[in-house]
């Protein structure tokens, strides 16, 4: 039985352990609208054409006026950053110390080597994780490329933004929330833009925003939506009258989610390193489809990468020469990129009453 650390003369019994783990975020990857791209290079180009159609003007039977216009490509270039993150174990890590777990079940033992490396090795996998949604939202949000440290830096800010580098401005729409207005009234001018802004061809019939915290109770708490649900005999309008809004779009309990006028609301209240991750009382709305983006790896630099499709994480290890340090070094090497910046704008919302 264990020793009291306050009384050596007395025992103590323990408790079940308490492991507390950080939330792991992953909305935006769970919506699958980024998709990977293994590189074999650090450096990639995007390409782009750009059909046009107009209606044919008629001619006399011997003339051939109308000629079709070549179609012409642009491209741009990105460079994926690099993040590693490194870790260690001594031989003073494990010299003594007990396992705590092992006293619970009744078997005092020491920590051992390979159950303290496990423990380092998922952090590095939940890090690499943490930095891949995290790429995506950035995308979403401003549509830049992720790299805190300045390594992307360009002549016009501290990354390559696809706003910029496409010579386009971002565009943002408010939703009328005050007493008087019904929020439906606004979204329709979202769907229509990002509709009219597919041009691949297809029909895109669902579409998201990614609210803060604030921006979903605007729509949500707002008087005129909470009326309409009354007389809505779905399970949805007894979740928006007394419930707490979930299951929409198939993810977890975490994100309060409901769907209104065309458009499906969802909740995101993640902090990556002490800052939401999206901002207070904005979202931002995009049609669910492929091509929108795409999560970007690039090789690590050893022999056994070069020329070769990426890993999206790396892990190397080894025993220092001295035999009195177990190195581990990992990186993920990614960018998140928005390739298609005129399907991603911010969304706002005017708590004003109707006059």
């Amino acid at each position: 039985m264990p020793i009291n650390p306050s009384n050596n003369t007395r025992s103590v019994d323990f408790s079940e352990a308490i492991n507390l783990v950080p939330n792991t975020w992953g909305l935006f990857g769970s919506l699958g609208v980024f998709s990977p791209k293994r590189l074999s290079q650090r450096t990639a180009m995007i390409t782009k054409k750009e059909l046009v159609d107009g209606v044919l003007v008629d001619r006399n039977y011997n003339e051939r006026g109308n000629v079709q216009s070549d179609v012409g490509a642009q491209g741009i270039l990105y460079r994926v950053p690099h993040f590693p993150v490194d870790d260690a174990i001594y031989p003073s890590d494990v010299s003594g110390q007990i396992d705590w777990t092992t006293i619970q079940a009744g078997t005092e033992k020491l920590v051992e080597i390979s159950t303290l490396r496990t423990e380092k090795i998922e952090a590095m996998r939940r890090k690499h994780s943490l930095i891949w949604e995290n790429a995506i939202a950035r995308a979403m949000m401003t549509g830049e490329i992720y790299a805190p440290g300045g390594t992307l830096k360009t002549t016009y800010g501290s990354t390559i933004n696809m706003y910029n580098e496409w010579g386009m401005t971002r565009k943002s729409f408010a939703i009328r929330t005050g007493v008087g207005y019904d929020p439906r009234d606004s979204m329709e001018a979202i769907i229509a833009d990002l509709q009219d802004s597919v041009k691949t061809g297809e029909t895109v019939d669902q579409f998201v925003i990614v609210c803060s915290p604030g921006l979903f109770q605007a729509v949500a708490g707002n008087a005129y939506v909470k009326e309409q649900f009354k007389y809505q005999p779905l399970a949805q309008a007894a979740e928006v009258l007394v419930g707490r809004l979930v299951n929409k779009l198939g993810l977890d309990a975490r994100y309060r989610s409901f769907a209104y006028g065309g458009m499906v609301f969802v909740e995101y209240r993640a902090v990556f390193n002490g800052s939401a991750v999206i901002t207070a009382n904005q979202g931002v709305a995009f049609p669910i489809m492929q091509g929108l983006g795409q999560l970007a790896f690039a090789p690590a630099e050893v022999f056994s990468a070069v020329n070769k499709p990426a890993q999206d994480s790396y892990l190397w290890e080894r025993m220092s020469q001295r035999d009195d340090k177990l190195e581990l070094e990992s990186e993920t090497n990614v960018a998140g990129v928005l390739l298609r910046p005129e399907l991603a704008v911010t969304i706002t919302f005017n708590p004003a009453a109707a006059t």
